[in-house]
């Protein structure tokens, strides 16, 4: 029987379970050959050459010509619509007024 001391000092005495050791490596091997081959190595779409991704460190995309171009393109647009919907509220309470006063 084996002895154990736990924290405290203190001995205590377990007595093993050999078919439940041999169930937990049963279960330990299953799965060990679930994962033995988890296929191929993924590839790494982010890995263009040492140029490439230095360039991309020094000029990010967010800086370049095109990106900037589509942004205050989505700015701009964004900001009309805001102005068109700000606008909307007082045309219809101008049109209400003049139907009460009519």
């Amino acid at each position: 029987e084996p002895q154990h001391a736990d924290a405290n000092g203190s001995c205590s005495t377990s007595i093993t379970d050999d078919n439940a050791e041999q169930e937990d490596q049963g279960e330990n091997k299953e799965l060990d050959d679930s994962i033995s081959n988890p296929g191929p190595y993924p590839t790494n779409i982010y890995n263009q050459g040492i140029l490439e991704n230095f360039r991309e460190v020094v000029y990010p995309r967010c800086l370049r010509d095109d990106a900037i171009e589509r942004w205050t393109k989505a700015y701009y647009e964004a900001e009309a619509e805001k102005q068109s919907q700000s606008k909307a509220p007082i045309q219809e309470g101008i049109q209400s007024d003049k139907q009460k006063v009519q």
